[in-house]
């Protein structure tokens, strides 16, 4: 669990339930150049959120905030981009 513990902190995910709750989506909001809040279906497990903006890993805090379901992008995604968030969600 040592590599769980760097990835996720303290929490320790169930490796029966671990894939159950990986959730993989395009969050809900209008990708327009201006808008620069998203929301995502689930809350994630602290750091386990991977948010990819055309395919590349954006970074928390320089990139995008991250409070409960709700994603903050520092810059706006450019009109038309493909946002992917990956994450495990609170149960």
């Amino acid at each position: 669990m040592r590599n769980a513990q760097m990835l996720y902190g303290n929490y320790e995910p169930n490796p029966n339930s671990l894939y159950e709750n990986m959730v993989r989506e395009t969050p809900i909001g209008s990708v327009d150049g201006v808008n620069k809040i998203f929301t995502l279906s689930f809350t994630p497990v602290v750091n386990s959120d991977e948010i990819y903006i055309n395919g590349q890993l954006r970074y928390p805090t320089l990139a995008y905030l991250l409070s409960g379901n709700i994603i903050t992008f520092v810059s706006a995604p450019w009109n038309g981009s493909l946002i992917l968030a990956k994450y495990v969600k609170k149960t």
